[in-house]
């Protein structure tokens, strides 16, 4: 819990202060600090940091999770590709209302985990 707070603060702060903030930590209090982010935010973080501390801390993150952000990093910032989810809930269009939301709500983890798309 405490590590989620600490988080979403984290993501708050400027990049200076990230930076002083997180200076001396170690990769691995840093990791388990962007787990409670979103893949963008992780990104930017992990693209702020020097090169080593970097690589560290995509290191000891687990293997699916490294990856996602790894593909985020491979667009450049600011861009769609760097802010998009790479998480979907598919619906078909027959789909009474009901199981529709159900489905929606079993895959999606909380508020502003939605995207709609037509």
């Amino acid at each position: 819990m405490l590590d989620a707070i600490a988080a979403v603060v984290l993501d708050e702060l400027g990049l200076e202060s990230k930076l002083s903030l997180l200076g001396d930590s170690a990769a691995a209090r840093i990791s388990s600090l962007v787990e409670h982010l979103e893949i963008d935010d992780t990104a930017e973080l992990v693209s702020d940091l020097p090169g080593e501390q970097s690589a560290e801390v995509l290191a000891n993150l687990n293997e699916t999770r490294a990856s996602e952000i790894q593909t985020a990093l491979g667009y450049a910032e600011n861009t769609a590709g760097r802010l998009m989810t790479t998480t979907y809930v598919l619906l078909d269009q027959s789909m009474p209302a009901r199981q529709a939301v159900s489905r929606v709500r079993a895959q999606v983890a909380g508020p502003g985990e939605l995207f709609i798309s037509t």
